[in-house]
């Protein structure tokens, strides 16, 4: 397993010594905060926070929680919803100055509270980001959550879309395979999968030996056994885990080999397991990931903080291969690693 968990109580030990970077998405869920709050005393170079074009008032109370330290020395930008080329621009211009820390820093990103579409195009372009800069260390941060609404997280489906950079490579010679990873959102998992109007429907569950904690992994059950009788015994069942990409990289290349389908996967549970969804994606270009836009978030009780924080080294998951070799990117000019003065 390629993940670390720490308290967030330990988290200050872990990066002390260091010159850090962070970048964030703030959000109405309080986990934002209390994952960025635990590190305010670091010697942080930059502090990044990515927001919504119009903030709630549920987001708008989180900023208050967040430590003086930080305010101090926040630079808020604006993404535009969509997820579309401008949303992209503007979050590789982010990434890249956060690298600007050199060689000796740290780059952190607080994956908690990002929108899978964003945190799906944060992987690409950590995927895509110059040979030079992957000497510097860089991990994702994920809060998890100790509890998540008992009544609804979101509803109302937009429109499904593929996610910008995962757009495959569709035949229309093909029939199409939806993969559902199956999360707490019912309605909006059988929205992304009548969208496609495919042939053949695979639904998955998170391995229970691998999941969270019991309850939440007791209510995927409950919504995966729901969404599977309403496709009846036109789908196929899997498991996937929710605690190491890799593993889901590794369960979607092996359900995702028929060259009969065009295959569109729909990463719908927790951000460990989205980030193994793109890992795969980015390795196999022909793969789609499906997205739902939606018109409205239970912000008033969508999910409870842990206390615990999942963290993924992307030196390892995404810039060195499974054999221990580093992976290419095109050649560029490299950009310089020193720290301004």
């Amino acid at each position: 397993m390629m993940t670390t968990v720490l308290s967030t109580s330990r988290l200050l030990d872990r990066y002390r010594s260091r010159r850090i970077s962070i970048l964030t998405r703030s959000s109405f869920e309080e986990r934002w905060v209390k994952c960025i709050n635990s590190l305010s005393s670091l010697n942080i170079s930059t502090f990044t926070v990515f927001c919504s074009e119009v903030k709630s008032l549920e987001t708008l109370k989180t900023f208050e929680d967040l430590d003086h330290r930080l305010l101090a020395i926040m630079s808020e930008i604006t993404l535009p919803a969509g997820g579309n080329a401008e949303a992209y621009g503007i979050i590789r211009g982010a990434v890249e100055r956060a690298f600007e820390v050199g060689v000796d820093g740290t780059v952190l990103i607080d994956v908690s509270s990002f929108k899978r579409d964003e945190l799906l195009i944060v992987l690409s372009i950590l995927g895509e980001i110059h040979p030079s800069y992957r000497k510097i260390n860089c991990e994702l941060l994920y809060l998890e959550a100790s509890e998540m609404s008992d009544d609804w997280l979101s509803r109302n489906t937009l429109n499904v879309r593929t996610v910008l950079g995962y757009s495959g490579d569709p035949r229309q010679s093909k029939k199409t395979c939806v993969v559902v990873m199956v999360g707490h959102e019912l309605i909006r998992a059988k929205d992304i999968i009548d969208a496609y109007e495919p042939s053949k429907v695979m639904i998955g569950k998170g391995i229970k030996a691998e999941s969270i904690n019991p309850e939440l992994y007791s209510r995927n059950e409950q919504f995966y056994r729901e969404l599977k009788s309403y496709y009846g015994s036109s789908c196929e069942e899997f498991e996937f885990s929710l605690l190491d990409p890799i593993k889901v990289k590794n369960t979607l290349k092996s359900l995702c080999g028929n060259s009969q389908y065009n295959y569109v996967v729909a990463p719908l549970n927790n951000k460990i397991s989205c980030i193994g969804a793109g890992l795969f994606a980015l390795e196999n270009q022909d793969i789609q990931i499906g997205y739902s836009d939606v018109l409205e978030y239970n912000r008033k009780s969508y999910s409870v903080p842990g206390s615990n924080v999942h963290i993924l080294s992307v030196n390892e998951i995404l810039w060195v291969d499974q054999k221990g070799g580093v992976v290419a990117t095109p050649s560029e000019e490299a950009p310089s690693l020193e720290l301004e003065i």
